[in-house]
């Protein structure tokens, strides 16, 4: 290749630049090209003229790695400023060579002017703070497509290891593979961007799982804003702290020693469960158990002992309900159970079956066979009970039946739906009471 094969890039009026596609360096530039740069040279690397970003994402087109993608816009750090430019590529694959055609944005044109040595160095220095900073960072275009992101974006998403040069569009695809999880995350993130651009000062936010470059699943806090056309988003991966914070939850709301759920968690579920069943117009019911002699037990073995009874009846407890109940520890040795969608005939199964499982087999601590067994007071949703409080004094006091008709027994209250309406009374029955 000769300089004379090359002359006519100084005839084009567009500013060009002729990069060689096998190390990226800058062979030939026009006029047009070292004037938009602010350099009286163009011999060297392509990073010298564009910055090392914009160098490493032209590399991929420069060299064939990947196809045309039309213009691309990218953040530049150039001999003459900072600056937003437009390129390109045209290849010359018999040569080697690949063309670059540079457009500046108009709104960026006094970015383009040689500056003052300090606001310079300032760019500069704000530049490596931004690729540093141990968020991601990425900025877009009016058309989404990407001008710059920094050093943590692509370590998150990968970018910058595989070539590929992205559309905003392109990182949905890679970020959710399912198509569901991806159209409620375009829809939320399209709602986001309305309320936006709506507020152009306001900054929205967004948490989603996202696939990332490592092909580990992350939850991602992302907040996003307008500046005029262009399209920032700001974000970092918070997997660790939602974590943790699910693992102190479950902390706060379970018994350290049965591994259930706590008396506070118990009462938060049965609110729930209860706004859930009167909205729905569902069944609901609620179970109390207590263990029978639980006392003697802890006098004559010791706590230890207790402790073991205790652990074991939990987990006879668990095995016996059914997906979707849900038993707690709400006292020394009492348990409540918590039965969505189950009138008082499933109650009642259910505490039976939990009754057989607690006495099937004697719980061995320190070489004894401790027989154990429990007393269950039960209930169920009424239609004019309008409290979850009304369904566990209810559940309260039929346990307390239990135990004082001679434990080892369920009782539920009422025993039908029949049973909790008034009756009336006829002339006999009246007079029996006294009415009449």
């Amino acid at each position: 290749m000769t300089a004379d094969s090359l002359a006519w890039v100084d005839l084009v009026q567009a500013p060009l630049l002729v990069v060689d596609a096998r190390d990226s360096r800058v062979v030939r530039g026009n006029a047009r090209a070292r004037s938009l740069l602010g350099s009286v040279s163009l011999d060297g690397e392509l990073s010298d003229f564009l910055g090392a970003y914009a160098a490493g994402r032209l590399k991929p087109l420069v060299c064939g790695e990947i196809e045309d993608v039309g213009e691309l816009m990218l953040y530049c750090r150039t001999p003459g400023g900072l600056a937003t430019l437009g390129f390109k590529p045209a290849r010359i694959p018999e040569q080697d060579l690949c063309v670059l055609t540079l457009r500046a944005l108009a709104a960026d044109a006094a970015t383009h002017k040689r500056t003052e040595a300090g606001i310079e160095n300032f760019g500069v220095m704000l530049e490596e703070i931004v690729r540093s900073l141990p968020v991601g960072v990425e900025i877009y275009d009016g058309n989404f497509r990407e001008l710059f992101c920094n050093s943590l974006s692509d370590e998150l998403f990968g970018y910058a290891y595989d070539g590929h040069v992205p559309h905003h569009d392109d990182w949905w695809e890679r970020g959710f593979p399912d198509d569901a999880a991806r159209a409620r995350a375009i829809r939320e993130w399209r709602e986001r961007c309305e309320m936006v651009r709506a507020a152009p000062g306001e900054v929205q936010r967004a948490e989603w799982d996202v696939l990332c470059r490592d092909g580990n699943q992350r939850t991602v806090q992302f907040r996003f804003r307008f500046i005029g056309s262009t399209y920032i988003v700001v974000f970092w991966d918070v997997t660790e702290r939602r974590r943790l914070e699910e693992e102190l939850r479950h902390l706060a709301g379970t018994d350290e020693l049965t591994g259930l759920h706590n008396r506070r968690r118990f009462f938060e579920e049965a609110e729930r469960a209860f706004t859930a069943a009167l909205a729905a117009a569902t069944q609901l019911s609620i179970l109390m158990l207590d263990i029978d002699h639980f006392k003697s037990i802890n006098d004559r073995f010791g706590h230890a002992a207790g402790d073991k009874v205790l652990s074991e009846v939990a987990q006879r407890c668990a095995n016996a309900l059914r997906a979707g109940d849900l038993a707690a520890r709400v006292g020394g040795e009492e348990f409540a159970i918590l039965l969505p969608c189950t009138d008082a005939v499933g109650a009642e199964q259910v505490a039976q079956k939990l009754l057989t499982t607690i006495r099937c087999v004697p719980v061995e601590v320190n070489g004894h066979a401790l027989p154990v067994q429990a007393s269950i007071g039960g209930t169920f949703r009424l239609a004019d009970d309008r409290s979850v409080a009304t369904l566990i004094e209810r559940a309260d006091r039929a346990l307390y039946a239990a135990k004082g008709g001679g434990r080892d027994r369920v009782v539920v209250l009422p025993r039908s739906f029949e049973e909790a309406r008034p009756q009336k009374l006829g002339p006999a029955r009246r007079r029996e009471r006294g009415q009449g």
